[in-house]
């Protein structure tokens, strides 16, 4: 395929079948940490394994960082 699109280029002929920018992605949306966790999935980690390994929401865990810190009253 390489030497193709490389030929087509030369040729002045390289289209979309060559441009790997171009195409749609699935996954294209899914933020960094989303796709760790969908690769964790697939090499078939426990919810509890990802959850220990993914260590949380950072922002979750700032929050209750927070109230931990000032004394504030916190739900179960």
């Amino acid at each position: 395929m390489l030497s193709q699109a490389i030929d087509a280029a030369l040729r002045g002929r390289a289209g979309r079948d060559f441009r790997d920018d171009k195409r749609e992605y699935p996954l294209a949306e899914l933020s960094r940490s989303q796709l760790a966790v969908l690769q964790m999935v697939a090499l078939g980690m426990s919810n509890a394994g990802i959850a220990t390994e993914a260590g949380g929401n950072p922002r979750v865990n700032a929050a209750r960082e927070f109230i931990r810190i000032a004394g504030l009253p916190h739900g179960k």
